[in-house]
């Protein structure tokens, strides 16, 4: 999805997210991990957005 925007549109994303940068699949990864070891949390939602939406 990322590949078809250009550097002008990926800077003014980075620019509005709180982390300054656009996330990456490792980012999703991690929270699917965490998620999978902690077998008491169950029905969250969590935004891997980094910050992005309120």
């Amino acid at each position: 999805m990322n590949n078809e925007l250009s550097k002008a549109e990926e800077e003014k994303i980075k620019n509005e997210i709180p982390l300054k940068r656009i996330g990456t699949p490792k980012d999703v990864a991690n929270c699917v991990y965490m998620l999978t070891n902690h077998e008491y949390i169950t029905g969250e939602v969590i935004k891997i957005d980094g910050g992005w939406t309120e």
